[in-house]
């Protein structure tokens, strides 16, 4: 697997307010102490399981690439793709590794123990969100989550009282001509769109009508070219779309997703990217694993997060993962 298609890639960069701004690794990494570089050990061979779950495949392509570098020996067996499939794969699994863009739910935790005895160990790897994208030219600034659960859900069990269909309820008097909104997501085996309707629909239906998408960058350059648009989807946006300011509810504060909002968790739509790893009972992770995470919480590997539009984990975040490999 080769990164030299992937590192090409045009960055997808967090936002500050309404705006883009572009972070470099070293600005994201704040003031806190740098993040030391990956130092490969002797002896690592053998092949990978890894469930690709919902980190970008270009993203995944980048830390394979890295990691056979320092390990040529090492093959990589790579599953499926959507945190459902990861989280099937992993159960099914007597050895390896799941991304997530969700916890893995009391199900599937179960599901885990009754086949294995003990349940995963999660390790953070980044930060992110669900931002929820306007079209660029849109005046609206913000909106809440139970409008959200109004918009989407058939159930509107999170909140939402008179089903919303037009911005005119957000609001907007003048946009557009016809006043309705179109709604864009991402389809439903995204981890997104699972988290999106656990935490903003109570685990509701999305109603039909709803245009669900392939990935984050159709969902944003679909909002992009409708002036009705409005969509959710992970971080990072493109030219031409606005991200919204959210609130819990129409009494608490307006949070931007800006990078500090995200990793201190103060907008209401952040989440942790996280690997899910196999383990024996008493903790033990294998060697080939443990390396490839370690790599991951490495300068290099959180320096890959931040090309792809992620937020990189600080580096007293990365010491307490660390920690718990050992």
């Amino acid at each position: 697997m080769s990164a030299s298609n992937t590192r090409g890639r045009a960055w997808r960069w967090p936002i500050v307010g309404f705006a883009f701004l572009m972070v470099p690794f070293a600005l994201a990494q704040g003031r806190e102490e740098a993040i030391p570089p990956y130092q490969a050990v002797a002896g690592i061979a053998g092949t990978l399981s890894i469930q690709a779950g919902d980190i970008p495949g270009n993203l995944a392509a980048v830390w394979l690439d890295d990691f056979q570098r320092y390990y040529p020996n090492v093959t990589v067996a790579l599953g499926a793709q959507g945190s459902t499939a990861g989280a099937s794969g992993l159960i099914a699994a007597s050895e390896g590794l799941a991304f997530m863009s969700r916890p893995m739910d009391a199900r599937e935790l179960s599901d885990f123990k009754a086949k294995h005895g003990y349940r995963p160990m999660a390790i953070r790897i980044a930060h992110s969100a669900i931002v929820i994208y306007v079209n660029g030219a849109n005046p609206l600034q913000r909106i809440t989550l139970p409008q959200l659960d109004a918009m989407y859900s058939t159930t509107r069990r999170c909140g939402g009282g008179v089903p919303i269909r037009n911005w005119q309820q957000l609001g907007v008097d003048t946009w557009p001509a016809d006043g309705q909104i179109h709604l864009f997501g991402p389809d439903d085996s995204s981890g997104v769109s699972e988290l999106f309707r656990r935490r903003v629909l109570c685990d509701g239906d999305i109603r039909p009508g709803v245009d669900q998408l392939a990935g984050p960058s159709a969902v944003e350059a679909a909002v992009a070219g409708s002036r009705r648009g409005l969509g959710f989807a992970e971080l990072g946006p493109m030219p031409g779309v606005k991200a919204l300011a959210v609130a819990s509810t129409a009494q608490t504060d307006f949070v931007a997703p800006t990078v500090d909002n995200i990793r201190r968790g103060r907008y209401p739509l952040s989440h942790d990217l996280e690997v899910y790893v196999y383990h024996l009972a008493d903790k033990t992770i294998s060697p080939l694993a443990r390396e490839f995470i370690r790599m991951v919480l490495s300068a290099e590997g959180q320096k890959a997060v931040s090309e792809m539009g992620y937020i990189p984990l600080q580096a007293s975040e990365i010491q307490r993962q660390l920690a718990r490999l050992q």
